[in-house]
Formats: structure tokens, sequence, C-alpha cells
């Protein structure tokens, strides 16, 4: 069951659970360009611009490195979606649960590996940037089950779309006013919310790249909490 639509404009739980989730995408993001060598591990479409670039310049090792976050990302989509192939979206069951557990194993030990090891000794940033994004692409498959339209926690390219669009006054009647729907308010909080995550762990990274490492871990985790906290609501 979910736990339903928000009510008087609040935010469900659900919603919160996005908006964390988003928030540590952005962190990821900003910590794997900094710490990283340069390479997107959540923002796939970025990432592929940098792919290209590095190719079209001959910089063979920054090609490899967004190359290497692409088959990870891909790696974690495919392995996430397996305990959700029979679920409905939006619903809680093990399946979302393991879901979850998914990512917050592949972000867990990203961190451990930063803490233990640091980037030192031969192929070690390759394996972090697969790890970290599998782990992003574990999230977009459980931000696409919460079944909330025009929010995927790592791609904010579209959701722009629909902001801006919806503003300025596409999806209404000629000569209509219309109020910003609610949708569209959902919709930039996530990307305020990816934004602030974003300044986040860039900030971090300045203390340690583990440290910041460990934004996304957490984020994850309060996710799981509030979702399941709502789901033993719905029972109550």
């Amino acid at each position: 069951m979910t736990d339903g639509a928000p009510k008087e404009g609040h935010p469900s739980r659900t919603e919160a659970a996005v908006g964390l989730l988003a928030f540590g995408a952005g962190a990821m993001d900003a910590l794997s360009f900094v710490a990283l060598g340069q390479v997107f591990t959540s923002a796939m479409t970025g990432n592929a611009v940098l792919l290209g670039v590095a190719i079209g310049q001959g910089r063979i090792a920054a090609a490899a490195r967004s190359l290497a976050a692409l088959l990870g990302f891909v790696a974690g989509v495919a392995i996430a979606c397996r305990p959700l192939l029979r679920v409905p979206r939006g619903t809680w069951s093990r399946g979302t649960i393991t879901g979850f557990a998914i990512e917050a194993g592949l972000l867990a030990l990203f961190a451990l590996l930063l803490i233990v090891a640091g980037r030192t000794g031969y192929g070690l940033p390759f394996v972090l940037i697969l790890l970290a994004a599998a782990g992003m692409g574990a999230q977009s498959v459980l931000a696409r089950h919460f079944n909330l339209p025009g929010i995927i926690t790592t791609v904010f390219t579209g959701t722009l779309v629909d902001i801006v669009s919806t503003l300025a006054g596409l999806d209404s009647r000629p000569g209509e006013r219309q109020l910003m729907p609610y949708r569209t308010g959902r919709e930039i909080a996530a990307f305020v919310l990816y934004t602030t995550g974003a300044a986040a762990g860039g900030g971090l990274t300045l203390l340690g790249a583990w440290v910041a490492a460990l934004v996304p871990l957490v984020a994850v985790l309060g996710a799981l909490a509030i979702r399941s906290a709502s789901q033993e609501a719905v029972r109550g």
C-alpha cells in the first residue's frame, strides 16, 4: 500500500524520502566530479557528454572513467530491477526493501573503500566509480518505483522542462490564469534539494572524500526509515 496523497499541501512521507534521495544524488555527483577525476556517477546525460569530449580529445584515461560510470550505472539499474519486477509501482514490499538494501550496500562499500584506502592503489578509482554509479543506478529504479511523475532523483533535465513549461502556461488554457500545481512545486523542491546536495557534497570534500561519501549513504538510509515508518503508519 502507499501512504496516499499529501493532505492540505503538506508533503507525504514518500515525497520526503524522494527528496532525501535527490539530496544524496547531488552530493554523489559533486563528490565524483571533484574526487574521482571529473566524472558524474549519477547524471548520465552529463557523463555521456564528458565521455564524448574525452574521446574526441583523445584523453583515454578520462574516457575510461566516464565509461566505467556508464557501465556501473547500467549494472545498478539492472540489479535493482530484479526484486521489483513483480511489485506494482508505488507499493511497499520485500522487493522494495531489497532494492534499498542493494543501493545501501553499494554505497557503504564505496564509502568504506574511501575510508580504508583513499584513492591510492592501481585501479581503485575505477572500482570506486563503478560502485558509486551502480548505487545511483539502483536509486534511479527506486525513485521511479515511488511513482512521483516528473521526478527521477538522478535525472533533472526533463524535470526542469516540466517546471518551466508549466510556469510558462503551456499546460493551461488560453486566457486562463492557473495557480502553480502541487506537482510543479514538488519538482522544484526535488531540483533544489539535488542542487543543495551537490553544494554539501562539494563542500565536504574539503574535509575529505570519505566524509562526503557518507552523505549519499545516510540519505538512502534516511529515505528507507521514512518510507518504512510510512508503511507502519498505514498498517496501524
